[in-house]
């Protein structure tokens, strides 16, 4: 009975340090999602300032947000205007 509760105490202990482990690495997620999207903005709002000729300023969230979703086609679409 003593060598099963000290079984259990292992595997607990176990669960505990990957419970730890997956907090640390999903805060570490976080971060990187965050630097992820900030550079992402920061790559839209540089392509919309390339496109500052075409797109007018009533205009720029709008085409922000295309860049965010499918910068290729926003690019091509712009280009040719």
């Amino acid at each position: 009975m003593a060598d099963e509760a000290k079984g259990t105490e292992g595997v607990e202990e176990r669960v505990k340090s990957l419970e730890e482990a997956l907090s640390l690495e999903k805060a570490k997620n976080e971060v990187l999602m965050e630097q992820v999207l900030k550079a992402e903005n920061g790559l839209a709002e540089k392509d919309v300032e390339g496109f500052a000729d075409v797109i007018p300023n009533e205009d720029r969230e709008f085409w922000r947000g295309q860049f965010l979703e499918n910068r290729e086609n926003a690019t091509a679409i712009l280009s040719r205007m």
